[in-house]
């Protein structure tokens, strides 16, 4: 409030705050005069908020003539009238005295700022994978050939993509076998698969899985005293039939089976002891019947320079051709797997992604890789975008809806951070915000606690804002509950005095009669179009007068002062960061929103560049 400035009198004005009620305010004023034993007339230019001047005044003031005293001297610090229940707590009441000593500017800018809600703010771990896939692709794109990354705008990309990665999974069975037979056998198959060294050696995969189904069906069973033959085999077969259907070993008057095999009879032992039974001749043929398969294939893959595992010790005749099967399967399967991914990629592309060799195939898994992390870039960099224009949609309709002035300028930080995918600027951003929100929160709060005050107090809020110091409000609030029972019953008190020291009169009727008799210590005058603020006729009328004005005109945001500016003819982005103090990121933003919202349209570029409201441009604004 500022005082007047002719000679014996005084002059104050008091500018409503944005949104509120001015018949609130004009009844908390006459609350905190009529403290004084002041003669009081309230009057205005708007006889509806009169009406409702008068009805709170008529249980909020206490006439001046009588005024009910608290009586501990100690609680008489409340400003009265009070009316109702205890507004705030002990705590919510230092709460308030805390916010309000500690309230700045910036505070006040932040109440009048839009906040997103946290679920539309993605969180830094979010934004730092989608960001770590962004960099992975842009290093990858940058290794690959331009033709390579072609593959991924066909139709059949997805197709191309898992046909690589069935590629790269059988290499890596490969891999696994990895000698210098295997090498060599990869890039033969690979080179030509219907090549006849490669057909005969695929071939012996069975004839393999037959040698090791003998040799576990032999198991441990040691043989002795039989050398490996084809008479052998054939006696000692002919013997294990004919003791299958029942005939049991002879040492006289044997068949001719028996003659036969006499002879290996007599030195053959199984685990030392001599053939006998079925078990025994059944256990000499699995063995004589390993000699001759362990035989053949080293006669079929030595030539083809595989290596040929010892017969003894049996365990590492086992698993050597373990190991050789193992790597035959493994090729057959490669080789299925990059005839697959040549059929699907078709006759143009081979010469990008040829598959004849094993170091073919290494490169086709690292093109793979590449194509993968350039896709899975470009899914991260959607994303990002949507997760951008998403938190650009909520904190806008947010500050539609709430009437509020702006976004928080951290969000228009955040936006250009997910847009770059700038993971770590983001995550400094996101703390700023969080101390932003905080600060906003706090001065809602004390928005809502004074709201709460100002009903049932009139004249508290003003005395906690006057001087809000701890240590003059500790022993207060100590005794907040019974000060306020205590000022209650001296409102009450007040209420049933008989006296006319406030009174709310009529503009013409004043301007026209004056008070009548008794005259008046203040006059309270609601004038929100400024007509009578400096009339004459009236502040003669009390030695004070207090004016209550509307907070003046103007443009509430940096958005209203854009669109006001542009209204006048084009504008450039300097003249832009002038008008709103934005720093050049946040003012492109917001003139790109203008823009989307069709309420500005953008001509030229570069330097040149300029906005206008939308509609037709004189040809000198182009």
């Amino acid at each position: 409030m500022g005082a007047g400035e002719e000679p014996g009198r005084r002059l104050d004005r008091v500018v409503l705050r944005p949104g509120e009620a001015a018949e609130r305010r004009l009844a908390a004023t006459v609350a905190e005069l009529a403290v004084d034993g002041l003669r009081i007339a309230v009057t205005g230019t708007d006889g509806a908020v009169l009406e409702k001047a008068r009805d709170r005044l008529a249980v909020a003031v206490t006439p001046p003539e009588q005024v009910p005293q608290v009586a501990d001297p100690a609680l008489r610090w409340l400003p009265l009238p009070v009316h109702g229940d205890l507004p705030l707590s002990a705590e919510e009441l230092q709460r308030l005295v805390r916010l309000r000593a500690r309230a700045t500017p910036e505070h006040e800018r932040r109440r009048r700022q839009a906040f997103p809600p946290v679920e539309a703010v993605p969180t830094d771990e979010e934004v730092r994978v989608l960001a770590d896939r962004v960099t992975r692709a842009d290093l990858a794109a940058r290794q690959l050939d331009p033709a390579l990354r072609d593959v991924l705008e066909r139709k059949d990309a997805a197709d191309v993509l898992a046909a690589i990665r069935e590629v790269k999974a059988r290499l890596g069975e490969v891999l696994g076998h990895r000698r210098a037979w295997v090498v060599r056998v990869v890039d033969l198959a690979l080179a030509d698969p219907g090549a006849d060294a490669w057909q005969r050696l695929s071939g012996q995969a069975e004839s393999i899985e037959h040698l090791l189904r003998a040799v576990a069906d032999l198991g441990d069973t040691v043989v002795e005293g039989v050398e490996p033959s084809e008479e052998a085999m054939q006696a000692f077969t002919s013997l294990q039939d004919e003791m299958a259907v029942g005939q049991s070993a002879r040492r006289w008057f044997r068949g001719r089976t028996q003659r036969t095999a006499a002879r290996l009879l007599e030195s053959a032992r199984v685990d030392g002891e001599p053939v006998s039974d079925l078990a025994g001749a059944s256990a000499v043929r699995r063995f004589l019947e390993v000699a001759a398969r362990s035989a053949d294939l080293e006669q079929r893959l030595a030539p083809l320079g595989v290596p040929v595992p010892p017969d003894l010790p049996r365990e590492a005749l086992a698993e050597g051709y373990i190991d050789v099967l193992g790597a035959l399967r493994a090729i057959s399967r490669l080789v299925d797997a990059s005839r697959r991914l040549a059929d699907v990629l078709g006759p143009a592309p081979v010469k990008e992604l040829p598959v004849s060799s094993l170091e073919d195939v290494e490169r086709v898994g690292w093109v793979g890789d590449a194509l993968a992390s350039v896709r899975e870039g470009e899914l991260a960099r959607r994303e990002l975008e949507t997760a951008a224009s998403a938190l650009e949609r909520a904190v806008a309709q947010l500050t539609s809806a709430a009437d509020l002035d702006q976004p928080a300028p951290e969000v228009a930080e955040l936006v250009l951070c997910l847009r770059a995918a700038a993971d770590q600027a983001y995550a400094d951003w996101q703390v700023k915000l969080a101390v932003a929100r905080r600060a906003h929160r706090l001065a809602v709060l004390r928005d809502e606690l004074t709201a709460r005050l100002t009903e049932c107090a009139p004249g508290l809020p003003a005395l906690i804002e006057a001087d809000a110091t701890e240590a003059r409000w500790a022993p207060r609030i100590a005794r907040w509950a019974e000060a306020w029972e205590a000022a209650r019953e001296a409102s009450a008190a007040a209420l049933d005095a008989d006296a006319d020291a406030v009174r709310v009169i009529a503009l013409p009727e004043l301007v026209a009669g004056g008070v009548g008799s008794g005259g008046l210590d203040v006059l309270v005058l609601h004038d929100p179009a400024g007509e009578y603020a400096e009339d004459q006729r009236l502040l003669a009328l009390a030695p004070r007068t207090v004016v209550l004005a509307e907070p003046a005109a103007g443009p509430a945001g940096p958005r209203e002062a854009v669109l006001e500016l542009a209204g006048k003819g084009s504008v450039t982005g300097a003249e832009v960061r002038a008008a709103t103090g934005l720093t050049p990121a946040r003012s492109r933003a917001l003139l790109q929103q203008l823009v989307d919202a069709g309420e500005l349209v953008r001509t030229g570029a570069t330097s040149a560049t300029r906005w206008h409201r939308a509609g037709p441009v004189d040809d000198d604004e182009q």
